[in-house]
């Protein structure tokens, strides 16, 4: 298993460095990227990835991805247009157009798209299914309880509905 993942990581590594070179350069873009944490390596913050962006554990940047950002702890880069995925930790953007997955979902300004975790946040809109789900008016929240001052009623259990859903 050691050996396994010791090569997973050389692998990742390696394609990252040639990726980098050959998409990143003066474009301001990356096929594929991978970050150790928040802000490093630096290049993570400033470029765009157009693939797949991934966290060994933690990936960041002010930037966007456009496809899939991917992370053991925690995926935070600005903009996802595309697919959010952690496998044991946390998900934060300040806008999602697509899909959040993981145990705890942030998005800080805008959503279209879905989150599904376990405890999902968002500021607006987006469609949430967890068993803690809090906006200030998605469309339609399936969990156990689910705050949404704007919406249908604020605090239901199970369901909710936001204002206009059905207009």
């Amino acid at each position: 298993m050691k050996k396994l993942v010791i090569c997973l990581v050389t692998m990742v590594l390696g394609i990252s460095a040639f990726a980098q070179e050959t998409g990143g350069g003066d474009s301001g873009w990356s096929a594929l990227q991978a970050g150790f944490w928040f802000g490093y390596p630096e290049s993570t913050l400033i470029t765009d990835v157009r693939g797949v962006k991934v966290g060994l554990p933690v990936c960041s940047g002010h930037g966007t991805v456009y496809g899939l950002e991917m992370a053991i702890f925690c995926a935070a880069t600005d903009n996802v247009e595309g697919m959010q995925f952690t496998w044991l930790g946390a998900n934060v953007t300040h806008n999602l157009s697509g899909l959040q997955l993981a145990l705890v979902n942030g998005i800080r300004e805008k959503a279209s798209g879905v989150q599904v975790g376990v405890v999902n946040l968002s500021q607006q809109r987006g469609w949430q299914f967890g068993l803690v789900n809090a906006a200030n008016n998605a469309p339609f929240q399936l969990g156990l309880v689910n705050f949404n001052p704007n919406g249908w009623m604020p605090f239901m259990i199970f369901v909710n509905f936001g204002k206009g859903t059905f207009d």
